[in-house]
């Protein structure tokens, strides 16, 4: 009878803690609180300069929470990050900017985004490519000096070609000036 009464209430045990598992699970994936990051994918700048993307923070089940965004990993020393919003409740879209000082080394650099709510934190990742500035002034071409000054010599030309014209017409009686 002791055996019985044991192997009884070890099953009705067994049985409970399957319907709190049970319980426990539908808890945790049914009605949990859960977001994805997602973003464009590049950023490219000049030293001194910024950029920017729009990162997606979305929501994938239960009830909307706030999340955090930073930027975690892989930005280049004297570089920075701002968001936004930073904070807000999916699903929702954030601008990022990247602010590069002028000392930002060139190059390619994969940055990690992290976005965080309690305990919950996923990330994305993208590029940031630092190239250098454009040289100012374009490319060396030849100046053309008889080029720069004909527009302002034309004017003058056409006066004196009038004016002779005037004149060889007056001298050979073609035209008579009229004087008052």
């Amino acid at each position: 009878m002791k055996i019985a009464r044991l192997i009884a209430t070890l099953g009705l045990l067994v049985t409970s803690m399957t319907l709190v598992l049970a319980s426990s699970t539908f808890a945790a994936t049914g009605a949990s609180f859960d977001f994805s990051l997602s973003n464009p994918g590049l950023i490219h700048l000049y030293p001194g300069g910024n950029g920017g993307n729009t990162l997606t923070v979305t929501l994938v089940s239960g009830s909307s929470q706030r999340v955090v965004l930073s930027c975690t990993d892989g930005l280049p020393s004297g570089a920075f990050c701002f968001f936004n919003p930073g904070v807000s409740m999916p699903s929702y879209s954030s601008h990022l900017t990247i602010a590069a000082g002028s000392s930002v080394p060139t190059g390619r650099y994969t940055i990690t985004v992290s976005g965080v709510s309690g305990v919950l934190s996923h990330t994305t990742q993208f590029t940031l490519l630092v190239t250098p500035a454009p040289a100012l002034g374009g490319t060396s071409t030849p100046v053309d000096t008889l080029g720069l000054i004909i527009p302002y010599i034309s004017p003058i030309l056409l006066l004196v070609s009038a004016a002779v014209a005037i004149a060889v017409a007056v001298h050979f009686g073609r035209v008579r000036p009229v004087l008052k």
